[in-house]
């Protein structure tokens, strides 16, 4: 698959996973939609994108996450089922490793200062 090929098949990949933080589609179910086997759709996103689905998944996440955490007064345990996660403290370790922060204190740090 060419370079080209490769980027719309991310970009396809990105919006399935998008829309269903709460509940992706396994590696498998993504591979079946882009007709193509899971070790290829694995190979040609990392190829693509110089990133893991895994990775993507938490990154896209981890932005709703902090949109919900500007947006809506929602307590933490609900913004982490919302994205996908079933225990908050998995959702506060991830984005605590993504952010440098923990969700409480990006919230009232640099969220509020979002918000306006």
């Amino acid at each position: 698959m060419g370079p080209e090929r490769q980027d719309e098949l991310a970009v396809k990949v990105d919006a399935i996973l998008s829309e269903s933080l709460a509940n992706p589609p396994s590696l498998d179910d993504l591979a079946r939609q882009m007709f193509v086997s899971r070790t290829k759709l694995c190979c040609d996103y990392r190829d693509a994108t110089g990133k893991s689905i895994g990775d993507r998944l938490t990154e896209l996440r981890i932005e709703e996450a902090k949109r919900l955490l500007v947006e809506s007064d929602d307590v933490i345990g609900k913004i982490s089922n919302k994205v996908g996660y079933r225990f908050q403290s998995s959702f506060a370790t991830a984005f605590k490793r993504e952010v440098g922060k923990s969700p409480q204190r990006w919230r009232a740090e640099d969220g509020r200062q979002l918000r306006g």
